[in-house]
């Protein structure tokens, strides 16, 4: 219950600071769809238990899969260079197809 009450309050806050209905108007993209991640991201790092480093990874590896931002670039450590080229893809084959 703990999960899934802190996915909803953070998928709350991510619209909230992203500007609710104006960031809709304004780039005619849906809150749903870009929050939904961080939502679902926190209530598993809850559910999992992650300490703060791991949260912190959660929350930029969240940001990384809504928007393909080049922060990779940055990780001396090649976590999210392995994410982006090793996870993301994976995913992409595992989805169904229409």
């Amino acid at each position: 219950m703990r999960a899934v009450t802190l996915g909803y309050d953070v998928g709350t806050r991510v619209t909230m600071s992203m500007g609710g209905p104006a960031y809709e108007a304004a780039t005619h993209r849906s809150t749903h769809g870009t929050v939904a991640v961080f939502g679902a991201g926190a209530a598993a790092g809850c559910a999992a238990a992650l300490n703060p480093q791991q949260s912190r990874f959660l929350l930029d590896y969240s940001a990384q899969q809504v928007s393909g931002f080049g922060a990779w670039k940055r990780d001396d450590v090649h976590m999210e260079k392995a994410f982006l080229f090793g996870g993301k893809p994976a995913l992409a084959q595992s989805s169904p197809r229409c």
